[in-house]
């Protein structure tokens, strides 16, 4: 037995919606932080039908 069990069909036409809501925080005049937190609504039967999310990161300017 193979263990993908075979090729995925060539097209598979799904629906996915994306939610997201998001702060920068300024922590000095050219940096700030980001915060986002969401969660992807998806209507394949293989997936979770909620996957929520969480990103952080550093925003800053180069000049």
């Amino acid at each position: 037995p193979s263990p993908l069990g075979g090729l995925p069909p060539a097209w598979k036409l799904d629906a996915a919606v994306l939610v997201r809501l998001g702060a920068e925080i300024p922590v000095g005049e050219k940096t700030s932080y980001a915060v986002s937190l969401g969660a992807d609504f998806r209507s394949r039967a293989t997936d979770a039908e909620v996957m929520p999310t969480l990103s952080m990161g550093v925003v800053s300017t180069l000049f």
